[in-house]
C-alpha cells in the first residue's frame, strides 16, 4: 500500500521493484527489436535463396495448408504477403508441383488452394529440419520457460496488431 495514497500500488511483482520491472520491459522491447531485425534479415536472404528451396514466406503458406485447401487470400494472410505477391509465388509453387489452384465450385472468384502429395513431402521434410533446429535451441529450456515465451510471443503479437 502506499504511504500517501492509502491505494495498493504494483510495486513489488515477484521480487521485482517498479524500477527492476521498468528495466524488464525495456529488456523485452529491445529484444523484439532484435527479432524483428533478424526477421527482416531473413527476409532479405529469402530473396536469394537457391532455386529448389522454399522462402520463409512460402513456408507460412504451405504451413497454413497443412489441414487442408485454403483460399489465395487466407494464404496472403498467413505468409503475411500482398495479393499480388501471393499469387506470384501461387504461380511457382504450382509450376514446381508443390500446390494445387482450383475455383471454388459455389463461387468462381474464389481460388482455392491445397497441397500435392509432393508439397506435402516437400513440407515434411522442411517441418523435420526446423524442428531439429528449434530442439537444438530450446531442448534444455523448461515447460514453463517454453509455455511462458509462448504466452509472452502472443502477448506482444496482439499489442502490435492493436496499434
Amino acid at each position: 500500500m502506499s504511504a500517501t495514497s492509502g491505494q495498493v500500488t504494483p510495486t513489488a511483482v515477484a521480487g521485482a521493484t517498479a524500477t527492476d520491472r521498468d528495466r524488464l520491459i525495456d529488456d523485452v522491447r529491445a529484444s523484439l527489436s532484435e527479432l524483428l531485425g533478424a526477421e527482416r534479415r531473413l527476409r532479405g536472404r529469402d530473396q536469394h535463396r537457391r532455386q529448389g528451396g522454399l522462402t520463409y514466406a512460402q513456408l507460412r503458406a504451405l504451413l497454413a495448408l497443412r489441414d487442408g485447401e485454403r483460399t489465395a487470400g487466407a494464404l496472403a494472410e498467413a505468409a503475411n504477403c500482398n495479393p499480388a505477391s501471393t499469387t506470384a509465388m501461387l504461380d511457382h509453387l504450382e509450376a514446381t508441383g508443390v500446390i494445387e489452384r482450383r475455383r471454388d465450385a459455389k463461387d468462381r472468384r474464389v481460388c482455392m488452394v491445397a497441397l500435392t502429395a509432393e508439397g506435402r513431402r516437400l513440407l515434411e521434410e522442411k517441418r523435420a529440419s526446423s524442428q531439429t533446429i528449434w530442439q537444438e535451441r530450446f531442448g534444455e529450456a523448461s515447460e514453463t520457460d517454453l509455455q511462458a515465451a509462448a504466452r509472452a510471443m502472443r502477448t506482444i503479437a496482439e499489442m502490435l496488431d492493436a496499434h
